[in-house]
């Protein structure tokens, strides 16, 4: 069939709709990576003590900045930037991961079973209660992994602020570029110097009663 200079202005529209839509979807599909997961990890073992230890713990919360509360892993690009990683999110909620982590930290650190999550209380009245107050954690422009940390330790009964300490952690090594597996196992290992140093300040508490 003979196509006319008619049929041919009416055809043009549909076949540069039809090649706009097959590019659209070409871009839109072949752009963007999967996405990857992570969670942080105890520093020893995944299961809390289950030793039957009088000592009572209760990690009542641990607050992080805005920028931090969010799926995304997030990084700094400059001295007053961040960067938000869309294609490397975490599992779970940051600040829940955190506190399960720290849980099972102490637990092993304490050999205690008894250290509890809020809003579960611990079932000694003479509890310590842990409050952590997250300033930075992610890797820096430097490669290198910083958290800074103020906590308090108060008595479970009376809320009375037995010791407080701001804490700074740098990962003795950079990361290796854009290997944010190796990141989070840093990210990890911070948190579990954390984890050592509360630790260490309740059993000082316990050894001076």
């Amino acid at each position: 069939m003979q196509i006319t200079p008619v049929m041919y202005r009416l055809r043009l529209p549909l076949l540069m709709t039809v090649i706009c839509l097959t590019v659209l979807t070409g871009c839109l599909g072949g752009s963007s990576p999967p996405v990857k997961y992570y969670v942080l990890s105890p520093a020893a073992s995944e299961q809390p003590s289950t030793s039957d230890s009088d000592l009572a713990i209760e990690i009542a919360t641990i607050h992080l900045p805005q920028y931090l509360d969010r799926p995304h892993l997030v990084t700094r690009s400059g001295d007053n930037r961040l960067k938000i990683l869309q294609s490397h999110q975490w599992g779970g909620n940051l600040r829940k991961d955190m506190m399960r982590t720290l849980a099972i930290n102490l637990s092993q650190l304490l050999d205690t079973s008894n250290v509890s999550i809020a809003p579960h209380r611990a079932s000694s009245p003479g509890s310590y209660r842990v409050v952590i107050e997250i300033l930075r954690f992610e890797k820096d422009i430097d490669e290198h992994v910083k958290l800074t940390a103020q906590w308090k330790i108060t008595r479970g009964i009376d809320r009375k602020i037995l010791a407080t300490q701001i804490t700074t952690l740098n990962s003795d090594q950079p990361a290796e570029k854009d290997n944010y597996d190796d990141v989070v196992a840093m990210m990890s290992a911070q948190f579990g110097q954390l984890a050592t140093s509360i630790a260490t300040t309740i059993q000082q508490l316990e050894s001076s009663k």
